[in-house]
């Protein structure tokens, strides 16, 4: 079952009742960061509340869209379940400098009661070096009123929590997995050279 949200423009993300952000600077190319950013297996790794990701066209671009399905222990409690979002690419800007995917929200798998009446995120990677980048990550939800004001007690924290500590602890894991097994390849690389 699909319930509806609101339709939000970019401005949304500056403007929201609850925004959740997250900055990291990666000693790794830009083109690495987008990467791990594309990658459906690696979202699992760096936010584990992610359960599945399904995009409805092969092609990743403005206009695209997908469904993923979260499953959080507290959330599951209070929504009696998994939840299910689908998400409407309308921003993807794929430059040497700067890669950034935008997207809103219009329909979730639970009412809106329950959760929030709009979403907007935002993926942002921006070169700062040849070998370094900056990601940052901006989620803007419109609480519903039931969530404001009598669940905005454990709702929002665990938000926070989630978006702005945990999943960004995640991607810098996955990150430091990735630069160890490049640097155990290139010294493997020169001990067996001749």
């Amino acid at each position: 079952m699909r319930f509806s949200l609101r339709k939000v423009p970019e401005s949304f993300l500056n403007d929201a009742p609850w925004i959740f952000k997250s900055e990291l600077e990666l000693n790794i190319p830009i083109n690495d960061c987008w990467k791990i950013l594309q990658d459906d297996n690696a979202w699992k790794d760096w936010h584990p509340e992610v359960r599945g990701i399904l995009w409805m066209t092969d092609e990743r671009a403005a206009g695209t869209s997908r469904t993923v399905k979260f499953s959080d222990p507290v959330f599951n409690t209070l929504l009696a379940g998994p939840l299910k979002i689908w998400e409407d690419f309308d921003v993807w800007e794929d430059t040497d400098t700067m890669k950034r995917m935008s997207f809103h929200c219009p329909y979730m798998s639970r009412p809106n009661l329950l959760t929030y009446s709009a979403l907007r995120e935002e993926f942002c990677v921006v070169k700062t070096g040849e070998n370094s980048c900056k990601f940052t990550r901006r989620v803007a939800v419109q609480p519903s009123f039931l969530t404001r004001r009598a669940l905005g007690c454990i709702v929002y924290p665990r938000m926070k929590s989630i978006l702005e500590v945990k999943s960004p602890m995640k991607f810098l894991e996955l990150y430091n997995k990735k630069i160890d097994s490049t640097d155990k390849m290139v010294e493997e690389e020169i001990t067996t050279r001749p």
